[in-house]
């Protein structure tokens, strides 16, 4: 019982300092922030604060079709209230830095193990595949690893659609209809924010689930986003 107690605390110091720093990776202040007025789109709802599970704030809410729900929110992705996220991967499934660092380390060695068996089966995966792996200690039912373009590769706005899409579609034959992703390809990808925010938006309003969270902490990132969804 001593072992296993110790395991547990383990888990949950190893956790709450992944979570730490993802609160810290790209954030910005948050006095003085302003959340731009959506218009134009059906049952919309923008400006009150909502809170949800820790710090999530939903910054803009949009009902794509009856019950289905795109929101984007200012949180910690390792916190989100869904049944998976998406992981911003590269092609070799090599989850050492940014986000994607901060998720395996945060899910412990299993997620980084069933990715390196993935690429040594298939090879490197190319930009706009999705793969699931376990989501390890992590609260969700998998990790949806969604490999994003770099810039200068070209057709990124493309590629980075079809990546979202091919997430959303994992996600649909496991039958998990809530699902966050954070700002792939708009980190060190490069890919320019205006690019990522029309594949975000689209690739969301297309999705055959119920609920498409966009899980943001930098504001240039939120911005952009919210300037497209007000178009």
């Amino acid at each position: 019982m001593a072992a296993e107690g110790e395991e547990g605390d383990a888990r949950a110091q190893a956790r709450q300092a992944a979570q730490r720093a993802l609160g810290q990776e790209g954030e910005e202040p948050q006095a003085g922030d302003r959340h731009r007025a959506v218009r134009g789109a059906p049952r919309r709802r923008q400006g009150a604060a909502t809170q949800e599970r820790q710090k999530a704030q939903v910054l803009a809410e949009e009902e794509i079709a009856a019950g289905r729900f795109f929101r984007v929110v200012r949180g910690n992705l390792l916190e989100e209230p869904v049944d998976a996220i998406v992981n911003a991967a590269n092609g070799h499934l090599a989850h050492g830095g940014g986000v994607a660092g901060i998720i395996s380390r945060a899910a412990g060695p299993e997620l980084q193990a069933e990715s390196d068996r993935i690429v040594a089966a298939r090879g490197p995966l190319p930009s706009g595949s999705a793969v699931v792996t376990t989501a390890g200690r992590l609260p969700f039912k998998g990790v949806i690893h969604a490999v994003g373009p770099r810039y200068g590769e070209g057709d990124e706005e493309a590629k980075l659609l079809q990546a979202l899409s091919a997430a959303f579609a994992r996600a649909c034959e496991r039958e998990w209809q809530d699902i966050s992703f954070p700002a792939v390809s708009a980190g060190i990808f490069a890919v320019p924010l205006e690019v990522c925010a029309r594949a975000y938006v689209a690739a969301a309003r297309r999705a055959p689930l119920r609920n498409v969270r966009l899980c943001l902490r930098d504001q240039p990132v939120i911005d952009a986003v919210l300037e497209e969804l007000s178009k």
